[in-house]
């Protein structure tokens, strides 16, 4: 399970902190993950503190992006076919589709159990990480609107 350095944000120097683990870039993936994979990668990327991120991290929400893609791949061609096909003698068969998104289901929830992203992994119920998750998502909210701003050289 991986385990996460906690602070308390609400000083000036964690908050000084807070934006420039913000601001900072993670590496970028775009090289091996595709748009739709880029995507996922992303917001698998904002739901943890970003300080938090190992590059050993990294690699594992790259695959759990590109399982997530593959996951909703096999959801969409299991919803057109069903879950039974007929084999070459006209039998109905179970869909394989179907055990393939078992496996891909298992893949994802082994990679979030890895990751520390289950809700109470990441100690949502607690008010100091709701707190913290508050502060990173204002210096989030803050950057974008500098980084748009005219009047900021």
């Amino acid at each position: 399970m991986a385990t996460q350095l906690r602070s308390k944000k609400s000083t000036v120097s964690n908050q000084v902190r807070t934006y420039a683990s913000v601001a900072a870039t993670l590496p970028d993936p775009a090289t091996i993950l595709d748009e739709a994979e880029a995507i996922k990668f992303e917001a698998i990327i904002r739901s943890r503190e970003t300080d938090t991120w190992s590059e050993h991290d990294i690699g594992l929400a790259t695959s759990l992006a590109q399982v997530e893609v593959q996951f909703q791949l096999a959801m969409a061609e299991l919803k057109q076919t069903g879950f039974t096909i007929l084999n070459p003698r006209g039998t109905p068969i179970g869909n394989p589709v179907a055990t393939t998104l078992s496996q891909l289901g298992s893949s994802m929830r082994a990679l979030t159990a890895t990751l520390g992203l289950a809700a109470s992994q990441r100690g949502l119920s607690n008010e100091s990480q709701r707190g913290r998750n508050r502060a990173e998502r204002a210096a989030r909210e803050t950057i974008r609107r500098a980084s748009t701003c005219d009047l900021l050289a």
